[in-house]
């Protein structure tokens, strides 16, 4: 044999023995393995989990089912529209999965992470199979991102209305509500699912994977009371929320005494229409709270009807119906007979007082991995994601200029049934002429799969976390303006405007966004609400401008209520 085969020969030989060794480590490679042991990337193992009644566990271990049906379900924190949620056809796909048939022990307290591709959403899916003792009345989980760079990937938790150039968040926490059915929230061999919406950052590319990762936690707590804009409830019945700019989360660092602690501005937000079924109260009567989520009765009357409009198939009027909703998804969904998986996001104010002796982290926490789509991570030490793309469908670059006119004038006008009267009012216009849809960044991962429509675009005024005025015509040349007022009606001229209530809030713009998978799978919306910059100018008028004058349409007046101007006296 001469040299050259000879050479050819054991280089074959050596590249087999070299492949065997590797597929032999990779199947014994487990989650819980000290991390000094693994060297080199290792594939994710994945299974069918849409059609499996059973999650892979090594043979002689206790069998796990399922998240979605029997035993330790998680049908005791949610009900079918999104228990059903998790096919590959309507966007789902699997990031990490630390369950295996073929790994030398089962893992402690297992996990998998579905990301749904169409929607931007993220769910960690952890089975609890260290047995602890513990009471708790809610549980409180967290997400971050440990890096020293800048990642806007988790902007939009906790952050209804966001200001893309703001410093990003880094992290973000939230305290779940209680079981539905009334079990107690802690438990072993039982399911839990928590589920973040991600924004798009294109930068994520660039950063090498071993410069960034996520943590993920989870932690009980036992809490006496909750305060929600300054009201007592009795239990907590919706998600609350908070992000921050680094990991001093105050949410994260709650109940240290039984003293009430403000916890500031976060948010209350909930997943599925049944969040707001649940928390409806029929009977309320005048002068009585209609729900049990602690909002404003015309807020919860507007984002109830809102979604429940928007699940039977008007969507596209979204924003237009709910007064009050300024971020949220309403998923597509091929379950039939099914409401399609919603959730939303609306600002309130948190205080929180409980103890801290019924207070800890689940075992095995906190967890963490690499982030899909950065530089370099197929080739990361440990386990790297199947689904290796940059997450999130949209974000919003900057913080574009709008143009607005503030105006101050008296009228005097008739009523019918009462008189005389003036009205002095302070009025706020807002151009709208502007298209800020070229502001917007899509994932070009989704636009490969997906065909995006922006089907709405509006100039909001946000305060006190309420939108305060949308899109109105007027009579001006049947133009559509936005406008927001306040009014005072007196029997007097010459107001002193120096003390007049005066305007403050946000000014926005709110998208609602179609998502139209190319694949045929229903489609999904996506709200969203982005500051602007506002570049005002102001005027006193000796009368109401013609252009402004009130169009009772917009107001829902009774339609026998005339006004009648007449001059200044």
């Amino acid at each position: 044999m001469d040299t050259k085969k000879l050479f050819r020969l054991l280089f074959l030989v050596l590249g087999y023995c070299l492949t065997m060794t590797s597929c032999s480590d990779d199947s014994k490679t487990d989650w819980n393995l000290a991390p000094s042991l693994i060297t080199r990337s290792v594939v994710t193992p994945d299974f069918d989990w849409e059609n499996a009644d059973w999650m892979p566990t090594p043979a002689g271990y206790a069998r796990i089912p399922v998240p979605w049906i029997g035993a330790g379900s998680l049908s005791s924190f949610y009900e079918t529209d999104i228990l059903n949620d998790y096919k590959s056809f309507d966007g789902w796909e699997m990031l990490y999965n630390a369950f295996s048939s073929e790994a030398s022990s089962i893992v402690n307290n297992p996990f998998f992470v579905l990301y749904n591709k169409y929607r931007g959403t993220m769910r960690i899916y952890l089975y609890i199979t260290t047995p602890f003792v513990a009471t708790s009345s809610y549980i409180q989980n967290g997400i971050s991102v440990i890096s020293a760079k800048e990642t806007s990937i988790l902007n939009f938790l906790g952050q209804p209305v966001l200001d893309a150039v703001a410093k990003d968040q880094k992290s973000y926490v939230q305290l779940q509500p209680a079981p539905i059915d009334g079990s107690m929230p802690l438990a072993t061999n039982r399911w839990y699912m928590m589920e973040y919406e991600l924004a798009y950052d294109q930068n994520l590319s660039s950063i090498p994977y071993n410069e960034i990762r996520f943590n993920w936690f989870l932690n009980y707590y036992s809490v006496s009371k909750i305060y929600l804009d300054g009201k007592m409830e009795g239990k907590l019945n919706a998600i609350l929320g908070q992000g921050a700019v680094d990991h001093s989360n105050k949410m994260g660092n709650i109940l240290q005494s039984d003293e009430l602690k403000s916890i500031g501005t976060g948010i209350l937000a909930g997943i599925g229409l049944n969040s707001l079924e649940r928390n409806k109260i029929s009977d309320a009567k005048d002068g009585q709270s209609n729900n049990k989520l602690g909002l404003k009765n015309g807020i919860f009357n507007a984002l109830y009807n809102g979604v429940s409009s928007a699940l039977k198939g008007s969507t596209s009027g979204l924003p237009g119906l709910i007064v009050g909703f300024v971020s949220g998804i309403v998923g597509g969904s091929s379950n039939k007979g099914i409401n399609p998986p919603v959730n939303y996001q609306l600002m309130t104010t948190i205080s929180l007082s409980g103890t801290s002796t019924n207070s800890g982290a689940f075992p095995s926490m906190p967890i963490s991995f690499w982030l899909p789509g950065t530089e370099n991570v197929i080739n990361a030490t440990g386990y790297v994601p199947l689904y290796n793309k940059i997450l999130g469908v949209v974000n919003f670059k900057g913080k574009p200029e709008i143009k607005s006119h503030e105006q101050y004038y008296e009228y005097q006008g008739v009523d019918p049934e009462y008189g005389d009267y003036i009205n002095e009012v302070h009025r706020i216009v807002f151009d709208t002429s502007k298209d800020y849809s070229p502001y917007l960044e899509f994932n070009p991962e989704v636009k490969a799969i997906a065909d995006i429509h922006i089907t709405n675009q509006e100039i909001v005024l946000y305060y006190n976390k309420e939108v305060l005025c949308r899109s109105l015509k007027t009579s001006y040349n049947n133009e559509k303006y936005t406008y927001w007022e306040e009014g005072v009606y007196t029997n007097h001229w010459n107001t002193d405007w120096a003390n007049f209530n005066k305007y403050a809030g946000d000014v926005c713009v709110r998208f609602s966004i179609k998502i139209q998978p190319k694949n045929g799978a229903p489609v999904s919306h996506i709200i969203k609400t982005f500051k602007l910059k506002e570049n005002r100018t102001s005027e006193e008028l000796e009368s109401m401008p013609n252009y402004l004058k009130p169009n009772y349409n917009d107001y829902n007046l009774e339609k026998d209520y005339h006004l009648i101007l007449k001059p200044k006296k």
